[in-house]
């Protein structure tokens, strides 16, 4: 099912057809809707109904657009945190991403600012923590004002209550971002037509040092909570249950089986894992089907099988590489081909 939209001028068998052509375009599509160049993301909402949000970019061939979304890896989880982004700037709202570490908030408001301000563009990031000083968040607030930009608050948890209620001078009167500011540490502003503050914060009843949202500010923003079970299962990489994580990725769910080499390899793709520290290896190199007769799958011997390290060089040169979350392991196994003339 689709969310079918105001704005598109077409029965609802062209509007699935139009769903159907930005899917196979990798999620993105440059476009012309009602005179001007938009993109076309194919967006997911909470209910998993598919969704097209027009974008007003400065993009506007593919392969400006291949440049920035070429290396994303478009998960439902990624869908829905973007979706809810431009929502709220449609909407002139400002939306608060609440999510364990990890799991990709960062990234999908840097993806959002590349479709709409342009992947040149700069933008205001406020890296909160309980030292920032009140002049660094109005410096933040009149810089985005007057310079008709992107703030945002990465961190915002960091705050005492105290510091947060600062912010409170962004709320407007129907909810959304304030149109006009008048107050004595920034003077007069006026919200530019691309004016935009977005929020992150965690859990903090499970991040230690971390604050709740200050009342006041609570009903300022538009809240967006990604369960702690679905954040945890993203931790530090991506978490599986004895499942391949490349194919986990590309949403399917297989299974993982030791391998002639004493490494965890999938049948389907041929990527391989091998036990290290905490988790497992990802290794530079696909197996070749090579699985032990009658052997159990990876789930047997583990609750959660978690990849968080990718292995860059060889030998003694070899360098292990963390992966800070779906979007690394996404680009780093796309080099992989599989080969049966590679050893494993």
């Amino acid at each position: 099912m689709a969310v079918f939209p105001a704005w598109f001028r077409g029965t609802y068998e062209e509007f699935l057809e139009l769903v159907s052509r930005v899917r196979d375009a990798g999620g993105f599509l440059p476009a012309k809707v009602e005179e001007k160049n938009v993109i076309l993301f194919l967006g997911l909402m909470s209910d998993e109904e598919d969704a097209i949000f027009p974008i007003e970019s400065p993009i506007q061939s593919i392969e400006e657009l291949k440049a920035v979304v070429g290396d994303i890896c478009f998960t439902p989880l990624f869908r829905k945190m973007l979706s809810f982004i431009i929502e709220c700037y449609l909407l002139r709202q400002m939306p608060l991403l609440q999510g364990m570490p990890r799991i990709g908030k960062t990234y999908a408001y840097q993806t959002f600012k590349n479709l709409v301000y342009g992947p040149q563009a700069s933008y205001i990031y406020l890296d909160c923590s309980s030292t920032t000083s009140e002049a660094e968040i109005f410096d933040a607030i009149r810089s985005a004002y007057t310079a008709n930009a992107f703030l945002l608050v990465h961190h915002f948890d960091n705050l005492p209550h105290a510091t947060q209620a600062i912010f409170r001078v962004l709320g407007g009167h129907r909810g959304d971002l304030a149109e006009e500011i008048h107050e004595v540490h920034l003077g007069q502003l006026r919200r530019g037509p691309k004016t935009f503050v977005g929020f992150e914060v965690t859990y903090p009843e499970v991040i230690k040092g971390k604050n709740t949202i200050e009342p006041g500010m609570a009903r300022r923003v538009v809240w967006n909570a990604v369960p702690i079970e679905e954040s945890y299962k993203m931790e530090r990489g991506v978490y599986t249950v004895g499942q391949c994580p490349e194919c986990w990725l590309n949403g399917e769910w297989i299974d993982l089986y030791p391998n002639t080499d004493d490494f965890f390899e999938c049948s389907n793709c041929g990527l391989q894992l091998q036990k290290y520290s905490d988790g497992y290896i990802v290794l530079p190199f696909r197996g070749k089907g090579k699985i032990k007769p009658y052997s159990l799958p990876a789930k047997t011997f583990m609750d959660w099988l978690s990849p968080l390290y990718g292995v860059k060089g060889s030998g003694i040169d070899a360098k292990f590489y963390l992966f800070n979350n779906e979007q690394e392991l996404y680009a780093y196994v796309q080099g992989f081909k599989r080969d049966d003339s590679t050893s494993s």
